[in-house]
């Protein structure tokens, strides 16, 4: 069995077609689907995936991870894209990467969609990217979270991701990157996704940054899987 796993503790209201499409996705494959508002408050939002996905990890043969602002729009189970490998993700689009004021928006990983196996290769990159979490960077003032570096840095899941595993070969020949567009795309323009501009090679939409504006235009309803 495999999961599915969200978690967001903010108004979820502007995303509720994207994660009605995840649930309908996981009807689709049999593959459970749990969505959390609490718990892991401990951890800045940015870690806490982190975590929860390493203790879940434990129940499933997988563990897919979508934040609340992406979603599945391609009838194929996950579990495909592990391949040989035993982690996969995709890096952020280029926009982002071309950005200098945030040098490691470039990291390979996109934090946003990846996906472990429950294998004893899996288990020790969950390990050390859990390990890598300093809490001395980070603290909770007037109810908001505050890191001392620089955002998506190495104080960051994803930056952490980039220093601590991506560039230690051990861990690298353990993972599978996939090209952005994959788990990242964006629509271009309105009901893109149901026509046949849309390439057939996309698996999930992420509406990252500022692309979030356009989730109203480009979805009128959920996504149902035949």
């Amino acid at each position: 069995m495999y999961l599915l796993v969200q978690y967001d503790d903010r108004n979820t209201d502007e995303f509720k077609y994207l994660i009605e499409t995840n649930k309908n996705y996981c009807k689709k494959f049999g593959i459970d689907y749990l969505f959390l508002s609490k718990g892991y408050e401990k951890y800045p939002p940015w870690w806490r995936k982190v975590f929860l996905v390493a203790e879940m990890l434990n129940l499933y043969e997988g563990v897919f991870w979508i934040d609340t602002d992406a979603a599945v729009i391609q009838p194929k189970h996950f579990k495909d894209f592990f391949e040989d490998k035993h982690f996969f993700f995709s890096p952020n689009p280029p926009p982002l990467r071309l950005n200098k004021h945030f040098d490691f928006l470039a990291a390979p990983l996109c934090a946003g969609i990846w996906a472990v196996k429950n294998t004893p290769e899996g288990h020790s990159i969950m390990k050390a990217w859990c390990s890598s979490f300093d809490p001395s960077n980070w603290a909770f003032e007037n109810g908001k979270w505050i890191c001392s570096g620089t955002y998506a840095g190495r104080m960051y899941e994803q930056g952490s991701f980039e220093l601590n595993l991506f560039r230690v070969q051990d861990f690298k020949a353990l993972v599978k990157q996939y090209d952005y567009e994959i788990f990242n795309y964006v629509p271009r323009r309105d009901n893109q996704l149901l026509d046949s501009e849309c390439p057939k090679n996309i698996f999930s939409v992420h509406y990252w940054s500022g692309q979030r504006t356009q989730i109203k235009s480009h979805w009128k309803g959920p996504i149902f899987f035949s």
